[in-house]
């Protein structure tokens, strides 16, 4: 029996791992990745020396019995990690925010760096909204292609 996770890759796009699995209990399974699998010329499967336990009972699996259940929790586990990095950044922005405008207020190299983050923000903000006609009602900084006046 084969079983299924995507994992992450170098670039976006997710990698297939296929796990072979040893043995079969009534709790789960203890599984080894395929490194290598079956071609014409070379019927040899190679496996990776380490086996792991997967339990059939818990909450999150390791791996799956077809690509999509597998494709499924690749996105619930990328969301999740989304989510826990938001927050991480959210925190750390709001120390800097604290840290420019009641520790260090005066300082000019560091309102030169807020003023050149708000900048960024700015752009960042415009480049989502870029290609909704509806931009000048959000920011009120530019007109939109509906109100302009040949």
């Amino acid at each position: 029996m084969i079983l299924y996770r995507y994992e992450d890759s170098d670039d976006v796009y997710p990698i297939l791992s296929k796990y072979f699995v040893l043995r079969e209990t009534p709790e789960g399974y203890w599984i080894k990745k395929i490194i290598h699998e079956p071609t014409n010329t070379d019927m040899e499967i190679f496996l990776s020396t380490t086996k792991k336990w997967m339990s059939k009972r818990s909450q999150k699996r390791f791996a799956f019995e077809t690509e999509g259940q597998a494709m499924y929790s690749y996105f619930r586990r990328k969301k999740e990690q989304q989510r826990i990095i938001e927050g991480q950044y959210n925190k750390v922005r709001n120390i800097v925010n604290y840290l420019t405008t009641r520790i260090y207020p005066e300082d000019p190299i560091i309102q030169q760096d807020v003023f050149i983050e708000e900048v960024r923000d700015v752009l960042n903000f415009k480049k989502q909204f870029k290609h909704t006609a509806r931009f000048s009602d959000i920011t009120g900084f530019i007109k939109s292609d509906e109100m302009k006046v040949d």
